[in-house]
């Protein structure tokens, strides 16, 4: 009589306990050859059991294919999980295995496996030298795969515990651009599925309307970010219904705008904002205004004690003028030469950034154009293209504009203080030995080259900063609305005036540009500072996209070794 497929599995089951592999490759391709693929499949242990013998026998990749297979119709099991994760290691894909033995312990926590779980992919992760950028493409691997199998609640708990409860997570370390897109298409996904029936926009869910994979999000969520945002700072009414060419271009339903506010927007403005936005959606999109309603409505409860208005920076100043530079090969011994003989208009400011994104350029201008202008003063924006490096675009830049003053920002940077150029201006004119301001920065600078780990009382801040998942504002435990001298200034905005080379020698890529050009004034007698106000002088996008090369750390050593480590540098 011919055993059932459970009897064949617990046969399977005692050979592979006993590691008697031979005679479990027998006993599974007996199973195979008797039993549909489609039955077999269904069983968690078949699963289990055929990786197991695949990955006695070598068959790496096997093995990884039908612990995923299993996976599919299993999305939670915690043993398949740690078998993928075995496969993984076999195949010496030491990020991939990470991430699946830290599913294993998120699903595994409530079964009688959980210390050792625990146990494992902690000493696991202390035993490899991973880097983030390879964490973080692991992660986004498997929620793209999770949420290919339209598995949303339970994948939306995983996030949320690596993101912020892993208990062998360095921190931020999974925060990727990648992941916390799934997150807000996850998100918008479960608020969707709670539509009245008459209420259906999209056919797909947001997942499966931009394919499940977060790069195809991407232009929209920006787009969607940007438009709330001009309302947001009040940027003239009729920037207000730049957001209704958004939603319809991109295809936005009006669960995924509510949950890009509630990120782009910090808690106390959300009901004004959604307030806002169900008046503007209200006359041309009735049925999105409905559902912004409901959102503004928890909204209400949720932050009921802290509510702010939003801004009202008003309509645009046309006295600005704009060109964009697009740089071709040049040597810092020509930008020095140049220096060296130039004239400068003391009634002009350059206002300089370099970029390599049309909207984001546009965007950076939109606010810029916001800003006061100071009496009997010119100013010029200049967009700088085809940079190699933040140095070599800025010293490039400087041989373009005969302006005295110049501030250096960050085309992700966004200007809200409207007299920003008037303090600038002022605190340089009453002041001749302050030569580089900025508006976040540290006031010593010792060992550690990353200004922002030293004590919060040293640090100093006036600015907004978006983080994807979070929009907050980051300011001064100790803010005197005066200018204070600062050792690291970071290079959001860096305002000077008085034009020295950028080290681009030294520095020729995105990072510790800034910091090393504090020390280069201060060498030369000059004071560097921050201007410590009370309100934030602008947003700033921090950049959630993970470096291979994780350059930041190789830059930041050389920093060290040029500065903080020499000991004629060490009291400027």
């Amino acid at each position: 009589m011919k055993s059932t497929l459970s009897n064949r599995i617990e046969a399977l089951q005692q050979s592979v306990n006993k590691g008697e592999y031979d005679k479990s490759a027998e006993i599974l391709s007996d199973i195979q050859r008797e039993y549909k693929k489609e039955e077999c499949v269904r069983s968690e242990s078949y699963n289990i059991l055929k990786a197991t013998v695949e990955l006695s026998m070598d068959n790496t990749k096997e093995a990884i294919h039908t612990a995923k297979e299993g996976l599919k119709n299993f999305l939670n099991s915690y043993e398949l999980y740690f078998t993928l994760g075995m496969a993984f290691v076999q195949g010496k894909e030491e990020a991939k295995a990470c991430i699946a033995f830290h599913a294993a312990y998120f699903w595994g926590r409530d079964s009688e496996d959980e210390g050792f779980l625990l146990q494992n992919f902690l000493e696991y992760k202390e035993q490899q030298e991973i880097s983030e950028y390879e964490m973080s493409k692991a992660l986004e691997d498997l929620i793209q795969f999770r949420i290919s199998e339209k598995e949303y609640l339970e994948t939306q708990k995983f996030l949320q515990w690596i993101f912020f409860s892993d208990p062998g997570q360095t921190k931020g370390m999974f925060l990727s651009e990648g992941a916390t897109l799934y997150y807000i298409m996850i998100e918008s996904a479960l608020c969707e599925k709670g539509r009245l029936p008459e209420e259906v926009y999209y056919i797909e869910n947001t997942c499966v309307r931009y394919d499940n994979f977060y790069q195809n999000i991407y232009k929209a969520y920006m787009a969607a970010k940007h438009a709330v945002r001009r309302i947001w700072f009040g940027v003239s009414d009729a920037e207000a219904f730049f957001i209704l060419d958004v939603l319809k271009r991109y295809e936005i339903s009006p669960e995924l705008l509510a949950v890009i506010t509630k990120y782009s927007v910090p808690e106390d403005f959300w009901r004004d904002i959604y307030q806002k936005l169900v008046m503007i959606l209200a006359e041309f999109m009735p049925d999105y205004s409905e559902i912004i309603s409901r959102f503004g409505r928890m909204a209400e409860k949720m932050t009921a004690k802290t509510q702010r208005k939003c801004y009202h920076l008003g309509k645009a100043d046309e006295k600005i003028s704009f060109r964009k530079v697009c740089l071709s090969d040049g040597s810092i011994a020509a930008t020095e030469s140049y220096l060296s003989r130039q004239t400068t208009d003391p009634n002009k400011i350059a206002i300089i950034f370099c970029s390599n994104d049309e909207e984001m350029e546009e965007e950076c201008l939109l606010y810029l154009r916001h800003l006061i202008i100071p009496e009997q003063m010119k100013v010029e924006v200049l967009s700088v293209w085809n940079a190699k490096g933040m140095c070599y675009g800025y010293n490039r830049a400087m041989c373009e504009t005969d302006a005295k003053y110049k501030v250096y920002i960050h085309h992700d940077s966004f200007m809200i203080m409207q007299n920003a150029l008037i303090q600038i201006i002022d605190i340089f004119s009453h002041n001749p030995e302050w030569k580089l301001l900025g508006v976040a920065g540290s006031t010593v600078m010792k060992y550690e080259y990353r200004w922002g780990y030293y004590h919060y009382e040293e640090v100093r801040y006036n600015l907004y900063q978006d983080k994807i998942m979070d929009t907050i504002l980051s300011r001064s435990v100790k803010t005197s609305g005066k200018v204070e001298d600062a050792k690291a200034i970071d290079g959001i905005l860096l305002a000077t005036a008085e034009d020295l080379p950028w080290r681009e020698d030294v520095f020729d890529g995105w990072h510790f540009y800034d910091i090393s050009q504090c020390y280069e004034f201060r060498k030369r007698g000059y004071r560097t500072g921050v201007i410590n106000d009370t309100e934030p002088w602008m947003l700033h996008e921090v950049t959630r996209k993970k470096d291979p090369e994780n350059r930041y750390e190789f830059y930041g050593k050389l920093f060290k070794k040029m500065y903080l480590e020499v000991e004629d540098c060490q009291n400027l």
